[in-house]
């Protein structure tokens, strides 16, 4: 007796187990998808809608396909939620178009068979691919065998150093865009096939500590006159002179589809200084070593512009921006970026003279004045201001963010008001506050209280003032 009363215990409380793993089953086929008498949001959200969701959710960044440590691809992600998630991410081609491949060195087959893959499902949708050859070396021509020539690309991204791009085969590919990571002193620098589909190039590093700008004047101009189809052009390279840019950009046609510019200076050279104008040029940045900028910004004339980098180490300067502003059209530019060791301008005339910047970035000493405190929580300055990139500021970063919190209620409140709000002044959208002093320790709490009014803000370096 006592035996069998026992067991019928034992068996209710088995029933009411399975019973509550039935119930949590239930409940997880309801989040991913719904049963087919419940009309929850994602189970009645049409496909074409939820595909689309997927797509704005990569945010237009590459497929890195072999992450190791990096952030899982959000195409993997999404497509192992759920049955119905997959069968959608696999039918939207656009999320399998844009491929990053980073190794080519170790499981060469297993990496080649998921590419195929993975590029397979973009179908027909134009391909972007890009290619990064760093460190060691694979069999180059093998590589691009396999993962070029039997695809159609519509835009290929190259990273490699330029003798190696004399080692490719045949290329059907309508673009390219090549960042050159090392150019030998003593390689003939001859010209690839394929550079009148180049569009975009970028030179990390050009000259060697041996050669000087001078001696190697020859091998950019060389260069330069096979680029004349770019429309961006990037060189980081620190042994560069103004005289040697100014020789080069000088040359008839030469990079006259440019709209995209980045320079990088390192001392005025033993050449001519003659001036140049580059007409199409929207986007321009430049990076001064061992020159003074009141020599080398007024040789360099674009008219066009609309957003200006410009960093400046050398520490004896301390007028840049007046050099800029004689210089530039700043009412028509909406993005700045400044980087000035010397730089202590009140940021209320940078948002006087340049009124509709939508991206802000000083990093130097700025000063965060009355006025700019005034106007920038009212919209009065930069009513078109949504980032801001600060950095290395006296103020304490409690005061940026109050600003920008008073300027965000602000503008909640005038959306509620006015109907034509868009033409008064945006909120804030994204704030990098660098190495600045902060004044207690729950700035992650105030960060929280920040997101939720749709403020995105890091802060770096922080430096506590009450330890």
């Amino acid at each position: 007796m006592m035996y069998t009363l026992a067991k019928a215990q034992y068996l209710i409380r088995l029933k009411g187990f399975l019973q509550s793993r039935r119930e949590k089953r239930a409940h997880i086929d309801d989040l991913k998808g719904g049963s087919v008498d419940d009309p929850s949001p994602l189970r009645i959200l049409p496909n074409e809608l939820l595909s689309r969701i997927f797509v704005l959710c990569t945010g237009g960044s590459p497929l890195n396909m072999f992450h190791y440590g990096l952030e899982v691809p959000h195409q993997r992600t999404i497509s192992q939620v759920c049955s119905r998630w997959r069968q959608v991410a696999l039918n939207t081609p656009v999320l399998w178009s844009n491929v990053q491949v980073t190794d080519f060195v170790t499981e060469y087959a297993r990496r080649l068979r998921l590419y195929q893959t993975w590029v397979g499902r973009a179908g027909n949708y134009p391909l972007t691919v890009s290619l990064f050859f760093l460190g060691l070396y694979p069999d180059i021509y093998k590589v691009f065998l396999d993962f070029v020539v039997p695809f159609r690309i519509q835009k290929l991204d190259i990273t490699m150093p330029y003798h190696k791009l004399m080692c490719l085969p045949p290329l059907d590919v309508d673009e390219f865009a090549i960042v050159v990571t090392e150019i030998r002193p003593d390689e003939d620098l001859k010209v690839p096939p394929f550079m009148d589909k180049t569009r975009h190039i970028c030179i990390l590093d050009s000259a060697t500590a041996s050669e000087d700008s001078e001696s190697y004047e020859p091998k950019l101009r060389k260069l330069c006159l096979s680029w004349h189809q770019l429309q961006s052009f990037e060189c980081y390279s620190p042994k560069i002179s103004l005289s040697t840019w100014l020789n080069v950009l000088r040359q008839p046609g030469t990079l006259q589809y440019l709209e995209r510019c980045h320079l990088t200076i390192a001392g005025a050279g033993s050449g001519p200084l003659v001036g140049v104008c580059m007409l199409n040029v929207h986007w321009f940045s430049l990076t001064l070593l061992d020159v003074q900028p009141d020599i080398a910004i007024p040789l360099i004339a674009v008219p066009n512009i609309t957003t200006l980098r410009i960093s400046d180490d050398n520490r004896s300067s301390d007028n840049l921006y007046d050099i800029i502003k004689r210089q530039y059209k700043l009412h028509q530019l909406h993005e700045i970026r400044l980087q000035d060791a010397q730089f202590s301008l009140p940021i209320s005339q940078i948002l006087a003279d340049a009124p509709m910047i939508h991206t802000l970035g000083v990093l130097g000493t700025p000063i965060l004045d009355a006025e700019a405190r005034e106007g920038i929580s009212s919209g009065r300055l930069g009513h078109c201001l949504t980032t801001l990139h600060i950095s290395s500021c006296s103020d304490n970063a409690e005061e940026w963010l109050d600003v920008i919190e008073t300027r965000q209620r602000n503008m909640k409140s005038m959306v509620a008001q006015v109907s034509n709000w868009r033409e008064m002044f945006t909120g804030i959208k994204s704030v990098e506050l660098c190495n600045v002093q902060y004044a207690g320790w729950d700035y992650k709490k105030r960060v929280a209280a920040l997101g939720a009014l749709g403020i995105t803000v890091e802060l770096a370096w922080i430096k506590c003032n009450d330890i």
